[in-house]
């Protein structure tokens, strides 16, 4: 080993490191930048394992917690189990991308005790209302990891983040895809897709491509700026009553 950073010692709700790290070369440094559920942005130096820097984004309310109160009384924590960054960034041209969910769960010391680890993470979900989430897609400057600007969404998105171009992409849960400017944040197009997204695109050349599983429509969406194509519409499904 040649190095390790802890990002969260003593970390009491499952706030994973989980998405890829990113690569980048900012202020007369190499960097690699981690993200996850924890809501914050962490940049270290990749020779030697010391932060450069560590910046949060979303809501962030009882996430430092050292233990939680004895009395059996609810603590609302932001980023709950979904997580404040739940899904993979981007970087180009020094600017960092990333989307953080604003969810709380609700926390005692005591109850909601499971069997195993798969029944904790129903109990946590089953918790976690998604209706009432929000979320914001943020631009942090690689160099110093200052927020740069942040578009705030009505709803919760796990569409990611993806650079193509002048604009950066993202999709929220009810199955909008919108572009925004990379440098201002400011949005310029938006798409509605047959259902909700809870993944991020494929580029290739001139088209891109985007999975939307939620619902009772899910497809495979190929978009293009020249594309004349329509969306299809599924024939009705007919119901076979079973025999008496």
């Amino acid at each position: 080993m040649a190095w390790h950073y802890q990002a969260k010692p003593h970390d009491l709700f499952h706030h994973d490191l989980q998405n890829p790290p990113i690569l980048a070369s900012a202020g007369g440094r190499e960097l690699v930048v981690a993200s996850g559920k924890g809501g914050y942005v962490f940049a270290v130096d990749r020779r030697t394992g010391e932060l450069a820097w560590k910046t949060p984004v979303g809501v962030h309310r009882n996430d430092l917690l050292r233990r939680l109160p004895e009395d059996d009384r609810e603590v609302v924590v932001y980023p709950g189990f979904w997580g404040g960054i739940e899904t993979p960034g981007a970087y180009a041209d020094g600017t960092l991308y990333f989307v953080a969910e604003n969810l709380g769960t609700p926390y005692t010391a005591t109850a909601f005790r499971s069997r195993d680890g798969a029944e904790n993470v129903q109990n946590m979900e089953g918790r976690t209302p998604l209706d009432e989430g929000t979320s914001e897609l943020v631009a942090i400057d690689a160099a110093t990891g200052r927020i740069r600007w942040t578009h705030k969404f009505g709803m919760v998105a796990f569409g990611g983040a993806t650079v193509v171009n002048d604009l950066v992409f993202t999709a929220t849960y009810d199955g909008t895809v919108y572009a925004l400017e990379r440098t201002s944040g400011r949005p310029v197009w938006q798409y509605r897709l047959p259902a909700g997204v809870i993944a991020w695109p494929a580029v290739s050349g001139d088209t891109m491509i985007w999975p939307a599983g939620l619902g009772r429509r899910p497809a495979l969406v190929a978009l293009r700026l020249d594309a004349l194509g329509r969306e299809e519409t599924p024939p009705e499904t007919t119901v076979q009553e079973p025999a008496p």
